[in-house]
């Protein structure tokens, strides 16, 4: 969290855009790793209307501690996070989402999602089908949906 918004509740963003082929870049990444739970970083540009613009899938390991329970729980390796992180400033990116799968269970957000989401972040998640709903959770209060779209359906997924 910025210094600027230390004791701030995080603004939620308006809309999350999928450039091009980054949402089936994104259902093929996490459902490799099925019947875990895969997961990911989505890097691109907020706007000044609060619009999220995926521009790049950064696929990351699920490193949680208990291998046997990645069926149902996920956790970032801290190395890809910062190396996802660094990238992005190097080329005026941010980190906006951080993307799992459910391959057992639906979109909403578990109880474990909510507990250990980065509050500055969407959390976009896939289904067993590989349908994608985006979600704001924030503290203490639950989670409020975030409309999702596909623009530029004929660019590639990537810088």
């Amino acid at each position: 969290m910025s210094a600027e918004r230390i004791d701030l509740a995080a603004i939620p963003p308006t809309l999350i855009q999928f450039r091009g082929g980054c949402l089936t870049v994104l259902r093929s990444d996490l459902a490799t790793v099925s019947p875990e739970e895969g997961c990911a970083l989505l890097l691109g540009r907020r706007d000044r209307d609060l619009a999220c613009h995926v521009q790049i899938v950064w696929p990351c390991r699920n490193v949680w501690r208990e291998a046997s329970a990645r069926h149902r729980h996920f956790a970032l390796d801290p190395r890809e996070q910062i190396a996802a992180q660094r990238w992005s400033r190097r080329r005026d990116f941010q980190v906006l989402a951080v993307a799992h799968s459910h391959p057992n269970s639906g979109c909403q957000p578990s109880d474990c999602d909510r507990a250990l989401a980065d509050r500055e972040l969407i959390t976009v998640i896939l289904d067993g089908m590989g349908t994608p709903s985006a979600w704001w959770l924030m503290p203490d209060t639950g989670f409020i949906s975030v409309p999702l779209q596909v623009w530029d359906t004929d660019e590639p997924c990537g810088v």
